[in-house]
């Protein structure tokens, strides 16, 4: 996950109004859950200076956030000083980031890139000796993998994650695989369970509507 710290101080008076826009976008992302996303806002006891720190693994929900939108639209006036974003690496944390963990975050890594075609790191998240069990294959192997999913990768046109579990070393997602091909665009529900030892997905065992899967790709 990349950090991104941003830190900026409002003029005298603004404080309340940037807090209820910030407020607003937490009410939306508490209504949509998006994965793969930590995100935080501090004031500070002088009224005046916020710092916000945001962690993200793949797409950023906020680029698509109304109330993010609203909140940005005259920051840049409500501002004194800032706002100077920089970003860095979390060296250490005590439950800083509470209900985040490594097994997810690199769950939601292999998910978004192999919904992107983006290969390289679909295979770099992958152990050597990866398994992956589905309703249309049984694959023993990382480098197996990648070859015998090529023509799935080709046709990948992202993910919309809705559900994200995680029970130690375990995830399971529950999300939209979107599809472009020659027959048009669709999306299939599908549900993964994904073992991650040692920072790398172990295995995969996914579940999905065949007939829902066929549909979208063209005949023939």
């Amino acid at each position: 996950m990349s950090t991104t710290v941003v830190q900026y101080r409002v003029k005298g008076g603004q404080g309340d109004v940037n807090q209820a826009l910030i407020e607003a976008v937490f009410a939306e992302l508490t209504e949509r859950q998006p994965t793969g996303f930590r995100y935080g806002t501090i004031r500070l006891d002088d009224d005046v200076t916020f710092v916000h720190i945001a962690r993200t693994a793949g797409a950023n929900p906020l680029e698509e956030s109304l109330a993010f939108a609203a909140f940005q639209a005259e920051l840049a006036d409500r501002c004194e000083e800032g706002p100077t974003p920089v970003t860095g690496t979390v060296i250490g944390n005590y439950q800083l980031y509470a209900g985040s963990s490594q097994a997810a975050e690199v769950a939601v890594r292999y998910l978004t890139a192999f919904a992107n075609g983006d290969i390289e790191t679909t295979r770099s998240v992958l152990a050597d000796d990866f398994t992956f069990r589905g309703p249309m294959a049984q694959i023993d192997g990382a480098d197996v993998f990648i070859a015998e999913t090529a023509p799935l990768t080709s046709m990948a046109d992202g993910i919309e994650i809705h559900r994200l579990f995680e029970d130690g070393d375990e995830v399971c997602a529950i999300f939209d695989f979107r599809l472009a091909t020659p027959a048009g665009k669709g999306a299939v529900r599908m549900c993964e369970w994904i073992t991650v030892e040692d920072g790398v997905v172990t295995s995969s065992r996914l579940v999905f509507d065949t007939a829902a899967f066929m549909a979208v790709l063209p005949s023939g």
